[in-house]
């Protein structure tokens, strides 16, 4: 049954959620933003709207207190399991630095889960946001020290813990807490130690977002997986954080549904997979690191329009077994659209898209090679 919706039923109900509100009312939303949230807050929940022109036409002010309202309808309306897109919880600055401000928008369309917190009493991590395809999982965790009298200074760490190791590039491991993962089985023991083998996943690296330093004491990390089963499909997996001096602290991670991937083939039969988060060429290829022409590609789509790529960072893995099988080792980048007309800039979000659309791609020209798309 539909209810008949108002300002004022909606104050009644008031704020449930104090983060949603003040997102809702301090964040800069554009009009297609804010047309686009009210009518899928709306259709969460099952409500109409009496007066639709109240929640989108009148001044910016007005429009925030409305869909500050709107929102605690739907945190209300949660008890009924209705629950809460999980956009409307993101850090917004987060999203957009990792993903570009097109991406963050492509991102909001997949509903992902709210972001969670745990803490162990020293530290509070947070998942902000997990997304997959056929061959990489990335997650962004945000860390922050559970006393706000006394923040963890995550950057002195890293220092730390690099003069320790010798080696600049190595934050694996103790002192630094935020880089020492390890993925739980079901039986809540580490993979990959001992008897218990590596069945569906394995850390494959992890970086700080430098983008999102708005405050003092906080950091977000990036954490990227391995899937090396094709089969991978968990409702969750557990990462777990510990060392000596703050503790230990379990962190489950919810996985979300797989991203589709494409498939290239060059004449060689030479296999690139993409996806809207990543660049993986099979088998791997000599990257001529010297004059860096492999960070550029071209999309041709569809309609006849090019779109230039930009690949942040190129790596080779080796081979490895599965089901003892060994895999061929592969090339493995993170792949970015850059925006029409502009040049690719890490510190500006819309300069590129770093969730592409690949729907409609139907062939890629990277490292003087045309791969065509061909069926999986």
């Amino acid at each position: 049954m539909m209810t008949e919706f108002d300002e004022m039923t909606a104050r009644e109900l008031r704020i449930a959620d104090a983060d949603l509100a003040h997102i809702a009312e301090t964040e800069q939303l554009t009009d297609p933003e804010l047309d686009r949230i009210t009518a899928k807050v709306l259709g969460r929940i099952d409500l109409t709207p009496v007066q639709p022109e109240i929640a989108v036409r009148h001044s910016k002010k007005r429009r925030f207190r409305v869909i500050g309202a709107l929102i605690a309808a739907v945190v209300a309306a949660g008890a009924l399991g209705l629950g809460v897109s999980g956009w409307l919880n993101y850090n917004k600055p987060l999203m957009q630095g990792f993903f570009g401000s097109l991406g963050d928008e492509r991102l909001a369309e997949l509903n992902l889960p709210e972001p969670q917190t745990f803490t162990n009493g020293i530290v509070n991590a947070r998942v902000e946001a997990c997304v997959r395809d056929s061959v990489k999982m990335l997650v962004l965790i945000t860390f922050e020290g559970a006393d706000p009298e006394h923040p963890i200074n995550w950057s002195k760490l890293m220092d730390e813990n690099a003069r320790k190791t010798g080696d600049a590039g190595d934050y694996i491991g103790d002192p630094l807490f935020i880089y020492s993962d390890q993925i739980l089985d079901e039986d809540g023991e580490p993979t990959g130690i001992g008897d218990r083998p590596i069945k569906d996943i394995v850390g494959g690296g992890a970086g700080e977002v430098p983008s999102v330093k708005t405050k003092k004491g906080i950091t977000c990390v990036e954490y990227e997986f391995d899937i090396v089963n094709p089969d991978f499909d968990a409702e969750s997996v557990v990462l777990r954080f510990e060392n000596a001096a703050q503790g230990r602290l379990d962190v489950t991670v919810p996985v979300t549904p797989r991203l589709e991937s494409a498939y290239f083939e060059n004449e060689a039969g030479e296999r690139l997979i993409v996806s809207p988060i990543w660049f993986r060429r099979e088998p791997a290829c000599l990257i001529p690191m010297l004059n860096e022409s492999w960070r550029d590609l071209l999309l041709n789509r569809s309609d006849g329009t090019q779109a230039k790529g930009f690949l942040s960072f190129i790596g080779t893995a080796g081979g490895y077994y599965v089901n003892g099988e060994k895999k061929l080792s592969h090339n493995d980048g993170r792949l970015y659209e850059v925006t029409d007309g502009m040049e690719f800039q890490y510190n500006d979000p819309d300069s590129y898209t770093g969730f592409v659309d690949v729907s409609d791609v139907e062939s890629i020209e990277w490292l003087d090679e045309i791969y065509y798309r061909v069926e999986e």
